[in-house]
């Protein structure tokens, strides 16, 4: 099944939840629903769009997008490097945000 990637909605508020944060809800996502779990992610913006929750819309369509690059291989894990250039930590030793 092909699955279209979402369309971010715009808003003029501050992001909503990190990076890293949907990275790890895709993460968990591929562990528990492997193959389906592009179908989950597209099934919980799909009832975030029809409930008018935006701020799950924006959520669902962060993580399905983090999916996306996790299964072209452009993300297999969040060295510091990655963490560093997502905004996440400003040095080796990590941190929180």
């Amino acid at each position: 099944m092909t699955i279209k990637p979402p369309v971010t909605p715009k808003i003029d508020s501050a992001p909503i939840i990190a990076k890293w944060e949907l990275w790890t809800v895709a993460q968990m996502l591929v562990s528990t629903r492997g193959d389906d779990a592009e179908a989950h992610a597209q099934a919980r913006l799909t009832e975030a769009q029809a409930n008018g929750d935006e701020a799950g819309e924006i959520v669902w369509a962060g993580v399905f997008t983090q999916l996306r690059r996790i299964r072209e291989g452009e993300m297999t894990g969040l060295p510091n490097t990655v963490l560093m250039r997502l905004g996440v930590c400003a040095h080796a030793s990590g941190g929180n945000r």
